[in-house]
């Protein structure tokens, strides 16, 4: 049950969601900038610049923009004084994201270090603010018990995330690259999957009007998930390698079949028109079971070549084309529906005028997969690195114009229509 009366004043989730595209078009820039390097390997500095422009960068802004609103309009759990909180966070996460991909740029200028702190300030205000409200919300259905998994993760994901920044300051010790592993594996795992997957519970149903989520296995999967990466960590910390590669593969089996039951709630949906949102959430979810394959190639494999490329598409697949492609759906159908519940609370109607229209939407949603696949290639065949950053670039562009599209009609209906009440 959605409680629309809660929701924080439009500002606040649209400050952080007009400024996410901003980051993956810096990505994209690095990418063309960089095409010898970004897509060489994991390590390579450039390669983990352009992967935090779209995952401490893009995803970051769009995902706390999502739980300033979905917090309190659908898991029950109320946001203190939103404006105050996201006008410390907001500017902080901004800054720290774009100092930490400075800093892996300009090495010796200590900016990933600021740049970390500044990211751990902003995440950990924000988790300890919403935590007791999330806490103690009365709803115990999935998406609350994923949201909950979710805020853990992001606050595991940047404690670490700051210590290895602290050590690529201060020297990279013998524990470096599992560090780097867990935080990859709580970044994604632990944060941005089950945020999806709490959004998704909420949004695909209500919006393309399929059947509900499994509660049961999802709710059993929310409990499961937080144990099976706190089992990974501790295997990896403690050096049993092997353990921690076969328990991994369950994060795997945890994607595959949330992917599946979303594709098939597509199949189900009683809306049978396809709109650009429909076909993006239902690309990202073919980019997941993608996903899934490419983590049990990269944790089996004993080639290690194979095993550094499977790597890399792994981090293209999920940050791109699972994570980026999820928020640029979620967000063309979540804007105007705020949007014009905001029109309606003014009373100016609830119909938005001058937005962008479905071909737009679709065109984007298109470059958006063909980037992620030209982006593949790429890492088998270098020579095509420049023309998928190309193509990266003109998907990003459009999706930041689609948003900011959506702004600019609100702010054009607000001047144009005399309200038929004063304001509320």
């Amino acid at each position: 049950m959605l409680e629309v009366r809660d929701a924080p004043p439009l500002s606040v989730p649209l400050r952080f969601f007009l400024g996410a595209p901003l980051f993956g078009i810096a990505g994209a820039l690095l990418l063309l900038i960089y095409p010898d390097t970004a897509l060489a390997s994991r390590w390579h500095p450039h390669a983990v610049a352009v992967l935090h422009c779209f995952t401490a960068g893009l995803m970051l802004q769009a995902m706390l923009g999502a739980l300033f609103q979905v917090l309190p309009v659908a898991a029950g759990s109320l946001v203190p004084r939103p404006r105050l909180l996201a006008g410390v966070v907001h500017p902080a996460s901004v800054l720290g994201a774009v100092l930490l991909v400075a800093g892996f740029l300009l090495p010796g200028y200590h900016l990933t270090g600021i740049g970390a702190a500044l990211l751990a300030l902003a995440c950990g205000v924000f988790v300890v603010a919403i935590a007791p409200g999330l806490l103690h919300a009365t709803a115990r259905d999935p998406a609350r018990r994923l949201m909950r998994v979710a805020v853990a993760g992001l606050a595991v994901a940047v404690a670490l995330g700051f210590g290895l920044a602290h050590q690529l300051e201060h020297g990279a010790g013998a524990r470096f690259v599992t560090l780097v592993n867990l935080h990859a594996l709580w970044a994604l795992a632990g944060w941005a999957l089950p945020l999806v997957a709490g959004v998704a519970v909420l949004v695909v149903p209500m919006f393309y009007i399929t059947p509900a989520y499994p509660k049961t296995l999802l709710s059993l999967a929310a409990v499961a998930l937080p144990v099976l990466l706190a089992a990974i960590s501790a295997a990896a910390w403690l050096g049993a390698e092997g353990l921690a590669r076969g328990l991994a593969l369950g994060v795997s089996v945890f994607a595959l079949g949330f992917a599946g039951i979303t594709y098939r709630l597509f199949l189900l949906r009683r809306r049978t028109r396809t709109d650009a949102a429909g076909s993006g959430w239902r690309a990202a979810m073919v980019a997941l079971a993608g996903g899934a394959a490419l983590l049990a190639v990269a944790m089996l494999a004993s080639d290690p070549d194979t095993a550094q490329r499977a790597a890399m598409a792994l981090g293209v697949v999920l940050a791109i084309g699972v994570f980026s492609g999820v928020i640029g759906a979620m967000l063309q159908k979540i804007l105007p529906f705020l949007i014009t519940l905001r029109l309606a609370a003014l009373g100016l109607g609830a119909r938005l005028t001058g937005g962008p229209g479905e071909r737009a939407l679709r065109a984007q949603t298109w470059l958006q997969s063909a980037a992620v696949l030209l982006l593949l290639i790429a890492i088998c065949l270098p020579r095509v690195a420049v023309f998928a950053g190309a193509v990266l670039l003109l998907a990003q562009c459009s999706f930041a114009w689609n948003v900011w599209r959506f702004a600019l009609a609100y702010r054009h209906t607000r001047a144009t229509r005399q309200p038929n009440e004063p304001h509320a």
